[in-house]
Protein backbone atom coordinates (compact mmCIF):
# COMPACT_ATOMS: atom_id res chain seq x y z
CA UNK A 1 0.00 0.00 0.00
CA UNK A 2 2.43 2.63 0.98
CA UNK A 3 4.76 1.78 -2.21
CA UNK A 4 1.80 2.53 -3.89
CA UNK A 5 1.23 5.63 -2.09
CA UNK A 6 4.50 6.48 -3.08
CA UNK A 7 4.50 5.97 -6.64
CA UNK A 8 1.44 7.87 -6.99
CA UNK A 9 2.37 10.74 -5.46
CA UNK A 10 5.57 10.56 -7.46
CA UNK A 11 4.16 10.41 -10.35
CA UNK A 12 1.86 13.79 -9.37
CA UNK A 13 5.48 15.53 -8.20
CA UNK A 14 7.08 14.26 -11.64
CA UNK A 15 3.99 15.44 -13.57
CA UNK A 16 3.94 19.01 -11.01
CA UNK A 17 7.24 19.53 -12.30
CA UNK A 18 7.15 18.91 -16.09
CA UNK A 19 4.71 21.41 -16.93
CA UNK A 20 4.09 23.47 -20.00
CA UNK A 21 4.13 27.24 -19.25
CA UNK A 22 2.03 28.82 -22.25
CA UNK A 23 3.58 31.72 -23.45
CA UNK A 24 1.98 34.82 -24.00
CA UNK A 25 1.11 34.34 -27.53
CA UNK A 26 -0.13 30.79 -26.71
CA UNK A 27 -2.94 31.56 -24.52
CA UNK A 28 -6.68 32.54 -25.12
CA UNK A 29 -7.80 35.91 -25.10
CA UNK A 30 -9.00 36.64 -21.14
CA UNK A 31 -13.50 36.54 -21.13
CA UNK A 32 -12.93 39.74 -18.01
CA UNK A 33 -10.23 41.88 -16.98
CA UNK A 34 -12.23 42.17 -13.38
CA UNK A 35 -11.11 40.27 -10.06
CA UNK A 36 -13.82 37.55 -9.30
CA UNK A 37 -16.21 37.94 -6.23
CA UNK A 38 -16.24 35.19 -4.19
CA UNK A 39 -16.17 31.04 -4.45
CA UNK A 40 -19.19 28.97 -2.81
CA UNK A 41 -18.93 25.93 -0.96
CA UNK A 42 -21.45 23.90 1.24
CA UNK A 43 -20.37 22.50 4.08
CA UNK A 44 -21.90 20.72 7.18
CA UNK A 45 -20.61 22.85 9.81
CA UNK A 46 -20.09 26.77 9.14
CA UNK A 47 -18.18 27.46 12.25
CA UNK A 48 -15.69 24.27 11.64
CA UNK A 49 -15.16 25.03 7.98
CA UNK A 50 -14.22 28.25 8.81
CA UNK A 51 -12.01 27.67 11.69
CA UNK A 52 -9.04 26.84 8.99
CA UNK A 53 -9.00 30.22 7.51
CA UNK A 54 -10.27 32.50 10.46
CA UNK A 55 -7.56 30.46 12.71
CA UNK A 56 -4.61 29.73 10.64
CA UNK A 57 -5.32 32.11 7.38
CA UNK A 58 -5.75 35.31 9.69
CA UNK A 59 -9.40 35.45 7.77
CA UNK A 60 -12.14 37.66 8.83
CA UNK A 61 -16.07 37.58 9.04
CA UNK A 62 -17.38 39.68 7.18
CA UNK A 63 -20.87 38.53 7.05
CA UNK A 64 -22.94 35.55 9.02
CA UNK A 65 -27.11 35.52 8.24
CA UNK A 66 -30.34 33.49 6.03
CA UNK A 67 -29.52 33.19 2.16
CA UNK A 68 -32.01 35.36 0.58
CA UNK A 69 -34.66 33.75 -1.50
CA UNK A 70 -32.75 35.51 -5.42
CA UNK A 71 -29.39 33.96 -4.10
CA UNK A 72 -30.88 30.04 -3.98
CA UNK A 73 -32.62 30.85 -7.43
CA UNK A 74 -29.18 32.40 -8.61
CA UNK A 75 -27.65 28.76 -7.58
CA UNK A 76 -30.43 26.66 -9.33
CA UNK A 77 -32.46 25.51 -6.22
CA UNK A 78 -35.48 24.60 -6.40
CA UNK A 79 -38.29 26.59 -3.73
CA UNK A 80 -38.77 26.12 -0.76
CA UNK A 81 -34.82 25.59 0.06
CA UNK A 82 -32.94 27.29 2.81
CA UNK A 83 -29.39 28.01 4.15
CA UNK A 84 -27.04 29.89 6.24
CA UNK A 85 -24.17 31.56 4.79
CA UNK A 86 -20.62 32.89 6.28
CA UNK A 87 -18.69 34.88 4.41
CA UNK A 88 -14.71 35.16 4.79
CA UNK A 89 -12.28 37.21 3.39
CA UNK A 90 -8.48 37.39 3.28
CA UNK A 91 -6.86 40.68 4.68
CA UNK A 92 -8.09 44.30 2.59
CA UNK A 93 -8.58 42.41 -0.03
CA UNK A 94 -12.11 43.59 -1.88
CA UNK A 95 -12.57 40.45 -4.32
CA UNK A 96 -11.95 36.70 -4.06
CA UNK A 97 -14.21 35.93 -0.78
CA UNK A 98 -15.00 32.75 0.23
CA UNK A 99 -18.75 32.24 0.91
CA UNK A 100 -19.30 28.73 3.33
CA UNK A 101 -22.85 27.97 2.85
CA UNK A 102 -25.12 25.62 4.71
CA UNK A 103 -28.22 24.00 3.23
CA UNK A 104 -31.10 23.27 5.64
CA UNK A 105 -33.35 20.23 5.36
CA UNK A 106 -31.58 19.11 2.15
CA UNK A 107 -30.49 15.74 1.48
CA UNK A 108 -27.09 16.20 -0.25
CA UNK A 109 -25.21 13.54 -1.91
CA UNK A 110 -20.97 13.57 -2.13
CA UNK A 111 -19.96 14.31 -5.80
CA UNK A 112 -17.04 11.80 -6.26
CA UNK A 113 -16.19 10.71 -2.88
CA UNK A 114 -12.66 9.87 -2.28
CA UNK A 115 -11.32 12.10 -5.30
CA UNK A 116 -8.09 13.44 -5.34
CA UNK A 117 -7.03 16.85 -6.87
CA UNK A 118 -5.46 15.05 -9.83
CA UNK A 119 -8.02 13.06 -10.50
CA UNK A 120 -9.58 13.62 -14.18
CA UNK A 121 -12.70 16.18 -14.27
CA UNK A 122 -11.80 18.98 -12.98
CA UNK A 123 -11.59 18.18 -9.54
CA UNK A 124 -10.53 21.74 -7.66
CA UNK A 125 -9.08 22.93 -4.73
CA UNK A 126 -9.24 26.26 -3.13
CA UNK A 127 -5.33 28.08 -4.59
CA UNK A 128 -3.95 30.49 -1.60
CA UNK A 129 -0.89 31.97 -1.00
CA UNK A 130 1.08 31.15 2.10
CA UNK A 131 3.97 32.54 4.02
CA UNK A 132 5.86 30.45 6.76
CA UNK A 133 4.36 27.11 5.01
CA UNK A 134 6.01 24.35 7.90
CA UNK A 135 4.47 26.66 10.84
CA UNK A 136 0.89 26.47 8.61
CA UNK A 137 1.35 22.95 7.91
CA UNK A 138 1.55 21.72 11.80
CA UNK A 139 -1.13 24.14 12.51
CA UNK A 140 -3.50 22.95 10.71
CA UNK A 141 -2.45 19.25 11.82
CA UNK A 142 -3.20 19.54 14.93
CA UNK A 143 -6.61 21.39 13.68
CA UNK A 144 -7.45 17.66 12.31
CA UNK A 145 -7.08 18.76 8.92
CA UNK A 146 -5.21 16.36 6.84
CA UNK A 147 -2.67 16.44 3.41
CA UNK A 148 -3.16 15.03 0.07
CA UNK A 149 0.87 15.34 -0.21
CA UNK A 150 3.54 16.53 2.01
CA UNK A 151 5.31 19.72 1.49
CA UNK A 152 6.95 19.39 -1.88
CA UNK A 153 9.34 21.55 -4.02
CA UNK A 154 7.89 22.65 -6.91
CA UNK A 155 9.38 24.31 -10.48
CA UNK A 156 6.69 25.87 -12.19
CA UNK A 157 7.84 28.22 -15.15
CA UNK A 158 10.30 30.69 -13.34
CA UNK A 159 8.73 30.25 -9.77
CA UNK A 160 10.29 27.99 -7.04
CA UNK A 161 7.84 27.22 -4.51
CA UNK A 162 7.08 24.82 -1.68
CA UNK A 163 3.36 23.53 -1.87
CA UNK A 164 0.99 21.06 -0.22
CA UNK A 165 -2.67 20.22 -0.43
CA UNK A 166 -4.82 20.19 2.61
CA UNK A 167 -7.57 18.54 3.19
CA UNK A 168 -10.44 19.51 5.37
CA UNK A 169 -13.90 18.57 6.33
CA UNK A 170 -16.14 16.91 3.61
CA UNK A 171 -12.71 17.01 1.58
CA UNK A 172 -12.57 20.38 1.18
CA UNK A 173 -9.39 21.14 -0.60
CA UNK A 174 -7.05 23.94 -0.32
CA UNK A 175 -4.18 23.92 -2.30
CA UNK A 176 -1.15 26.35 -0.74
CA UNK A 177 1.52 27.83 -2.66
CA UNK A 178 4.65 29.74 -1.15
CA UNK A 179 6.82 30.84 -3.30
CA UNK A 180 10.52 31.18 -2.48
CA UNK A 181 11.30 33.30 -5.58
CA UNK A 182 10.91 35.42 -7.58
CA UNK A 183 9.14 37.60 -5.27
CA UNK A 184 5.03 38.16 -5.71
CA UNK A 185 4.38 40.81 -8.21
CA UNK A 186 3.36 44.45 -5.97
CA UNK A 187 -0.34 43.77 -7.59
CA UNK A 188 -0.95 40.77 -5.53
CA UNK A 189 -3.06 41.27 -2.71
CA UNK A 190 -0.68 41.61 0.81
CA UNK A 191 -1.63 39.08 3.12
CA UNK A 192 -0.29 37.49 6.58
CA UNK A 193 -0.30 33.92 6.43
CA UNK A 194 -3.21 32.38 4.10
CA UNK A 195 -3.51 34.83 0.87
CA UNK A 196 -7.12 35.90 -0.81
CA UNK A 197 -7.51 32.54 -3.01
CA UNK A 198 -6.29 33.22 -6.96
CA UNK A 199 -6.64 31.67 -10.25
CA UNK A 200 -3.89 29.60 -11.69
CA UNK A 201 -1.60 31.18 -13.83
CA UNK A 202 2.10 31.95 -13.92
CA UNK A 203 1.85 35.29 -12.94
CA UNK A 204 0.36 34.40 -9.77
CA UNK A 205 2.01 30.90 -8.91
Amino acid sequence: MYKSVSIVLSLVIFSLNNLHVLSAQERPPTLTEEPWSEVVISVYDLDDAARFFNEIGNYSEIWRGAETEEFLTHLGLSDGTSAKSVILKAGNSEFGMIRLIKFEDVHQIPTRPGARPWDTGCFANLMVRAKGLENIYDDAIRMNWWTETPITDLKFGSSELKIVIFKGPQGMGVEAYERISPPLPEVFPDFERLSVPFLHNDDYT
